[in-house]
């Protein structure tokens, strides 16, 4: 800590230069390198897979294809939190073990993606409930297992930029998905024999 305040001072400029010097100088090209092609790969994979969109749906049409007009909002998180809260523990016991860690994220990835668009393709309220669950229990150890991973490949002064550039693209994610929403149910209702929120 010595180090930094001498070499940048406690000027605002020295602090963004820190925060914002994702390669540094004085490590070797070839560490340089590998930063680089650790965040082109981890990073952005982790960035762009953490996000729900269920109350997005809601407001675009899918009350009124159901007729929902009680507590199923609130049923949908309750069964998604459930999940997600009872498989966060196996989870990451299952993330823990080497052979399983490197197929295990991506292996639940993808099945989140196939239990994300099979809910376009629900009939009923009770399948809703049950693609929410698993949806839940696809995405509970992502988490923790992100964060798993993060800390698995880089060292503390390299990690809390990572970590903070994926907090901030959660929260991105989440508003972009609104908007992506909205275009969605303005531009592809009707296309296909699908409602827009679907």
């Amino acid at each position: 800590m010595e180090e930094i305040k001498q070499s940048h001072g406690n000027t605002l400029f020295g602090l963004m230069k820190e925060v914002f010097n994702w390669y540094p100088s004085d490590y070797p090209a070839a560490e340089r390198k590998l930063l680089f092609k650790l965040d082109l790969s981890i990073l952005i994979f982790a960035c762009l897979c953490y996000q729900t969109n269920i109350s997005n749906a809601y407001v675009s049409g899918l009350k009124e294809d159901f007729g929902l007009y009680g507590n199923e909002l609130n049923y949908f998180n309750v069964c998604y939190y459930v999940a997600y809260v009872v498989f966060q523990v196996p989870g990451m016991l299952l993330m823990s073990r080497p052979r399983l860690a490197r197929w295990l994220l991506p292996t639940l990835e993808i099945l989140w993606g196939i239990c994300t668009f099979a809910q376009s393709r629900v009939t009923n309220v009770q399948q809703l409930y049950a693609c929410r669950f698993l949806v839940g229990m696809l995405e509970a150890p992502v988490f923790a297992g992100t964060h798993f991973i993060l800390g698995s490949w880089y060292s503390g002064p390299e990690l809390f930029k990572r970590a903070g550039t994926w907090f901030m693209c959660n929260a991105l994610g989440t508003m972009v998905s609104g908007y992506l929403q909205a275009a969605a149910y303005t531009n592809l209702s009707g296309v296909g024999g699908m409602p827009g929120w679907r």
